[in-house]
């Protein structure tokens, strides 16, 4: 009896672990500067939400990278500025992309946090001051000092908000999503007269991340757990045979 008692009572801290555990999703997309998710084409980013039946979410680690010409290191984009005067000229080229997220499924303030709150411009571009010589002949083509190309760079930027303050808003059942919709833009623009101008976009690449933490909800062992009254009567059993071990052990010391 004692020892049945004594088993019982240590189920009652039976119980199996809590350890904290991750789930990671990733979408990626490719492609040239000025492309939309339109939802045919191109499909947008869709992750599940955090199936609440898992458990508590503790944290959302989201994150995303943009990056152009990062395609093994490749110039792709370029800009061209052919002088078609008799005098030199000078201007300012900036070639590149910039990118903006929304989703319908988090709210104005959430979107806010994900994608401006770091006011952080969302784009990435090259800069370049140049001089072209005068042409004589007002002519276009060749590859005189009248003419001249720039060509895009790698560049990459990663963006890891804060999301302590929007958990609510990654947590669902096991068939909720969030769906980000992207629109890229091709950013191409030159200052300068009497110039023929030609620009092909960059090539650019997206990559979101959502990494869900969590504990799971405990659950206990197959072992069942005494019933209250039975954990009253092992206590008693317990104290019974205790005070019969020492009286018998008062008698036999006489």
């Amino acid at each position: 009896m004692l020892k049945k008692c004594l088993f019982g009572l240590a189920m009652l801290a039976s119980f199996s672990s809590t350890a904290a555990l991750t789930t990671i999703q990733t979408e990626t997309y490719a492609g040239t500067a000025g492309n939309v998710s339109d939802g045919s084409v191109i499909q947008p980013f869709i992750f599940e939400k955090f199936d609440s039946a898992l458990g508590t979410l503790t944290d959302v680690i989201f994150s995303y990278t943009f990056s152009i010409n990062n395609d093994n290191d490749t110039e792709t984009g370029y800009i061209t500025v052919d002088n078609k005067t008799n005098a030199e000229q000078t201007g300012e080229a900036t070639l590149g992309a910039s990118l903006t997220f929304s989703s319908t499924d988090i709210d104005g303030f959430a979107q806010y946090t994900l994608f401006y709150a770091d006011g952080t411009p969302k784009s990435l571009s090259d800069v370049f001051d140049f001089t072209v010589a005068a042409d004589p002949t007002l002519s276009t083509g060749g590859n005189g000092p009248d003419r001249v190309t720039f060509f895009g760079t790698p560049d990459s930027k990663t963006f890891t908000p804060n999301t302590s303050g929007i958990l609510n808003e990654f947590i669902g059942n096991s068939s909720d999503t969030l769906t980000f919709n992207f629109v890229t833009t091709s950013v191409g623009a030159v200052s300068v007269g009497g110039a023929e101008v030609s620009t092909t976009a960059v090539d650019m690449a997206l990559a979101m991340n959502i990494q869900y933490e969590y504990t799971p909800f405990a659950e206990p062992t197959d072992t069942p757990i005494p019933a209250p009254g039975a954990f009253a009567l092992c206590l008693l059993a317990v104290s019974v045979f205790a005070g019969r071990s020492y009286v018998q052990k008062q008698a036999a010391n006489k």
